[in-house]
């Protein structure tokens, strides 16, 4: 029986005797992920994105944007990311680099480079994708964000 149930299980097991086995009960291990961010009680926002192993990386860019940079939704999305390859396993099958895209900075990225890390740049806009909605806990107002990078559009009513 194969192991891999789909691009995205591919830390599932079906091996009853592993830690990950896909199994009643159990939480196996994965990057299916969106998010919801309450503040007091109230939904403060909801977000997610498509991306493979970019999913937990551009959910916490976004978050930090948002929350510790208090960046509107737009803002956070359009900024520039990064992303630690590979995400998920197999990993020694594959070197691992940290993708740039550009707007990060020369100096970040030189200060990178002298801890050891092994950058590729990318062009602005160039990977992951990401949608927000975001609740203004004062008039309940619904801002939107919507990644330019797939084409994605946030529309209200």
């Amino acid at each position: 029986m194969a192991e891999q149930l789909n691009n995205r299980l591919c830390s599932f097991r079906l091996d009853r005797t592993k830690a990950n086995a896909l199994l009643p009960g159990k939480r196996p291990a994965h990057t299916l992920n969106s998010y919801m961010v309450f503040q007091d009680g109230q939904l403060l926002l909801v977000g997610g994105t498509p991306g493979a192993d970019d999913q937990p990386q551009t959910n916490l860019q976004i978050l930090h944007n948002i929350l510790d940079l208090q960046m509107d939704p737009q803002a956070a999305i359009e900024a520039p990311r990064w992303s630690h390859q590979p995400g998920t396993p197999p990993r020694h099958q594959v070197p691992e680099k940290l993708r740039v895209e550009d707007g990060i900075g020369d100096e970040v990225i030189a200060g990178l480079r002298k801890r050891g890390h092994d950058i590729f740049e990318s062009e602005r806009l160039s990977f992951g994708a990401a949608n927000v909605i975001l609740r203004d806990p004062e008039t309940g107002t619904l801002m939107g964000g919507a990644d330019p990078r797939k084409g994605c559009y946030a529309v209200g009513s």
